[in-house]
């Protein structure tokens, strides 16, 4: 079968085709450099993933390359979708809407143009075969409807979640959230599996909204939030403890082949030790998966045995045979804290980085393949978190910075901006001059 593909072209940027030798001869530059007689043709710089990372990546690489690249964003989803909201609006209703904002300009302060959003599911990622004029061209993109995307770079930002499945409209992120607040309010008895971040904030954002529900967080590890210094657990079960919210650590769910019901009548949730919880409502927070499989396609070597991007300091995959691909974000083995704000901190060095290879391509005249170059190299930041403790207080939390050191903390009380869990922001930096929540 035939499929689409997405070329740069001189004039619209993008041309659909149905063979790729139909337009080989609309392509003539090499790396944007403009050949005698022949229009300049843009390449692709691609960035899967339009979360937390993606667009924050994007905003650094359209104010420096639009002018020689083309900017690409692709994204599954029809909004940007404020995942950090997503545990309050499980609980918490009327504010829903919030959590998922257009992106219909996610890139205000780029230049007019600057990067593009293609809607879609990746399939996979492929290396592209040579081809005569067009050494540029590494790779191509792969869509679920067929659609091909060709790049020079690739920026893979995929985060973590649930495998498979294509992208949602907004109508229906809602409506799940919105299930899911009717369950919890239906329900006496409510077992919350999971003591992460997500877990941590349903459970308490219950216990405070809903204050006659029997809550409890089951846990696996003997302490929540274990990647932390152990006072962090402190306060989470301090919190509990003046909250009403149980706690079984661990131990973990042990799910039945038909799952547990969801209709509301009670069951027991068996766990590992061989005794059981009964409830009405089961609130499932753990089971995400770094989404690196259409990765895998291009570079299996790259995928570490948990499913994580395996990158160097550089951001660059370890396989040698791509050094125009980087990886970052929760989906990275980078060693940092899975968060958005250790992410931001990666941005720049791709974009540092991708400076540094054209600078020595244009120098050079020819196709980076991964010569020594002096690229910059993230620095790992100690553990940090910004944990909601309930719908009106949070702790900023840091980890020691030197071993047997104490860590760094302060419990506050939040203002009301906070109840949309930080939506307000998101909104204000990716759809500034959108004022209708329900767009």
């Amino acid at each position: 079968m035939a499929l689409d593909i997405l070329y740069p072209t001189a004039t619209s940027g993008f041309c659909k085709v149905r063979r790729p030798s139909v337009v080989d001869d609309i392509l003539h530059s090499t790396h944007g450099i403009k050949q005698k007689d022949t229009p300049v043709v843009k390449p692709n710089i691609v960035v899967v993933g339009g979360s937390y990372v993606g667009c924050k990546t994007v905003d650094y690489l359209a104010p420096a390359f639009h002018e020689t690249h083309n900017i690409i964003l692709i994204e599954k989803n029809s909004h940007f979708q404020h995942i950090f909201a997503f545990p309050r609006f499980s609980v918490y209703p009327g504010l829903e809407d919030r959590a998922f904002v257009p992106l219909n300009n996610p890139f205000p302060t780029a230049p007019p143009k600057a990067a593009r959003v293609i809607r879609g599911a990746v399939e996979r990622v492929e290396h592209a075969s040579p081809v005569p004029g067009k050494p540029w061209q590494n790779g191509i993109v792969v869509l679920e409807d067929g659609t091909e995307v060709s790049w020079e770079y690739l920026i893979y930002t995929t985060g973590t979640g649930k495998e498979g499945g294509a992208g949602i409209e907004k109508a229906d992120g809602m409506k799940r959230l919105r299930n899911l607040q009717e369950e919890v309010k239906a329900a006496k008895r409510i077992v919350v599996a999971g003591g992460g971040a997500w877990g941590i904030q349903v459970a308490l954002d219950i216990a405070e909204y809903l204050p006659e529900k029997e809550v409890t967080l089951v846990h696996s590890r003997a302490t929540v939030m274990n990647r932390f210094h152990p006072k962090l657990h402190d306060i989470v079960m301090d919190k509990f403890a003046s909250a009403g919210v149980n706690s079984r650590l661990g131990v973990r769910l042990v799910t039945p082949p038909e799952g547990y019901p969801t209709d509301g009548r009670a069951f027991n949730v068996q766990l590992s030790d061989g005794t059981s919880i009964e409830t009405d409502c089961l609130v499932q927070c753990t089971g995400t998966v770094p989404l690196s499989k259409p990765l895998s396609y291009l570079s299996p070597a790259s995928i570490n045995e948990w499913g994580f991007v395996k990158v160097k300091p550089t951001m660059q995959i370890q396989d040698e045979h791509f050094p125009k691909v980087f990886s970052l974000g929760d989906v990275a083995d980078t060693g940092a804290h899975k968060a958005a704000r250790p992410a931001y901190e990666q941005a720049p060095v791709v974009e540092k980085n991708i400076r540094k290879i054209m600078a020595w391509e244009h120098e050079r005249q020819r196709e980076y393949r991964g010569e020594p170059l002096d690229l910059v190299q993230y620095k790992v930041p100690g553990h940090g978190i910004h944990l909601a403790l309930g719908l009106t207080e949070s702790v900023l939390f840091r980890n020691p910075v030197t071993p047997g050191a104490d860590p760094v903390y302060r419990i506050s009380k939040d203002d009301a901006k906070a109840l949309d869990a930080g939506c307000w922001r998101i909104w204000a930096n990716r759809a500034p001059t959108v004022t209708d929540f329900r767009s």
